[in-house]
């Protein structure tokens, strides 16, 4: 069965709550049926503009489609795999994870770029995609503040749920960290009701290495998603993120 496509933000109805708290809260370029446009008025954070006398000299530090994890380098299961769908420049106007609160750009990165995956060699298995979203920024520590924003959109997606109509939204996994080479990362994973009384599951990687940041999201529609959060655990595979969040960070770092 062919993926679904990922659900639209939701800003102005759904997230009312980020603007009375004062929270900073921040993708296919076509919004499907029944999907809500991202208020596109909310204007990236400006880094300041270059010298109308010199040409835009290439940002050194810029991601590339090259730092974005290919198919082999996400995993799943042993017997399935993912396959690339798209991979394109900009964050977009649609939602690439559901606890995503603004736009990518809100973060203030200076390039990003997204590649989105379907899973492979399995036709009995719907609703699953995935997503990865690499941002470079001008330094580390603007990286290290949007690494902390997007833990929060994590931390807070309860209310992002509820806001977008799904149901009984809770942790499926809480937030944990990963080790990775030269950086550091999470996991977590949510689960929650879909308006078709289908049980979703999505799970988060978020990963930074110096002034780098990757969002790695995986969502699977069913009941059940069972998988162990460490080696040697009662069904014998550990969860498909904690095994992609390595390899991606080693391949955001070069």
């Amino acid at each position: 069965m062919k993926p679904a496509l990922l659900p639209g933000l939701a800003l102005a109805a759904a997230l009312g709550l980020a603007a009375c708290s004062g929270a900073a809260s921040g993708p296919d370029s076509t919004t499907s049926p029944g999907v809500a446009p991202v208020d596109t008025s909310i204007a990236p954070p400006q880094t300041g503009e270059a010298s109308p006398d010199a040409p835009d000299a290439p940002y050194p530090g810029g991601v590339t489609e090259a730092d974005l994890p290919a198919d082999s380098e996400l995993v799943w299961t042993p017997e399935i795999g993912w396959r690339t769908v798209e991979t394109s420049e900009g964050g977009g106007t649609q939602q690439l994870s559901v606890c995503q609160q603004n736009r990518m750009e809100s973060l203030g990165a200076k390039f990003i770029m997204v590649r989105t995956y379907a899973l492979a060699g399995d036709p009995n298995t719907s609703g699953a995609d995935a997503a990865a979203i690499a941002m470079s920024f001008e330094s580390k520590e603007l990286a290290d503040q949007a690494y902390a924003t997007a833990q929060g959109w994590i931390t807070e997606c309860a209310a992002t749920l509820e806001a977008q109509d799904r149901t009984e939204p809770r942790f499926a996994i809480e937030p944990m960290d990963v080790p990775v080479a030269g950086g550091r990362a999470q996991v977590s994973e949510w689960m929650y009701g879909t308006a078709a009384d289908e049980g979703e599951f999505e799970s988060q990687g978020l990963i930074q290495v110096g002034d780098r940041l990757e969002l790695l999201v995986m969502r699977v529609q069913g009941q059940d998603n069972n998988f162990d959060t460490e080696p040697n655990g009662p069904v014998g595979l550990v969860h498909p993120m904690i095994r992609s969040v390595p390899a991606a960070a080693e391949k955001l770092a070069r």
